[in-house]
């Protein structure tokens, strides 16, 4: 049986923002995202996901796409990662860029950070 566990990020502004979500060995199994209203005209709202607090090894990099009018990005969106996840072997660290939104993993293995 696999044990899914959860960690919120608090809401996430700056440039570029960092957290550590979780400890050790672990995979990432889905990231839900929600973004507050941005227009196209800037950057888009972007998360990386790496392992090891160094933030350079990056396994996952996720970014909202654009509405079909084109003026606004998504302000949620949910990533179902397919088949056993994606594997971090030093924890999973967080980096956001320099746009507002909030960020629920699910993930097994590990520890909570």
């Amino acid at each position: 049986m696999k044990i899914i566990q959860s960690a919120n990020s608090v809401d996430v502004s700056g440039s570029p923002y960092k957290k550590k979500l979780s400890d050790g060995r672990c995979r990432l199994h889905g990231v839900w995202m929600v973004t507050l209203t941005h227009t196209s005209s800037g950057p888009p709202p972007q998360i990386k996901f790496s392992t090891g607090n160094d933030y350079t090894d990056i396994r996952c990099q996720l970014t909202s796409p654009v509405n079909p009018a084109g003026d606004l990005y998504v302000g949620g969106c949910v990533y179902d990662i397919p088949s056993d996840g994606i594997l971090f072997e030093d924890g999973i660290y967080f980096e956001g860029n320099a746009t507002t939104f909030r960020v629920t993993i699910f993930f097994s293995g590990g520890a909570e950070a």
